[in-house]
């Protein structure tokens, strides 16, 4: 998930807010692994009628789009 999860971060507007309990497991290991830049924080999306715990994708990092890049298809990387 947290590959499947790059390569959708990489296609959407940023700032990227996530929600969902998966989605902070995988954007934790993100992080971790220094692919992106992300703060933790209480946010009021648009679908939500209270504010909610959230993630605040920021970018993705040098090291991220070298992922993305050698997980690319035809790179001979499996991803």
């Amino acid at each position: 998930m947290p590959l499947s999860l790059l390569h959708r971060i990489a296609r959407e507007s940023l700032p990227l807010i996530l929600t969902e309990d998966g989605e902070f497991e995988a954007v934790s290991v993100l992080v971790r692994a220094g692919h992106v830049e992300a703060t933790m924080q209480v946010v009021l999306p648009p679908w939500a009628g209270s504010p909610l715990l959230g993630v605040v994708v920021h970018g993705v990092t040098r090291l991220g789009w070298s992922t993305l890049a050698a997980s690319a298809p035809g790179s001979g990387r499996i991803a």
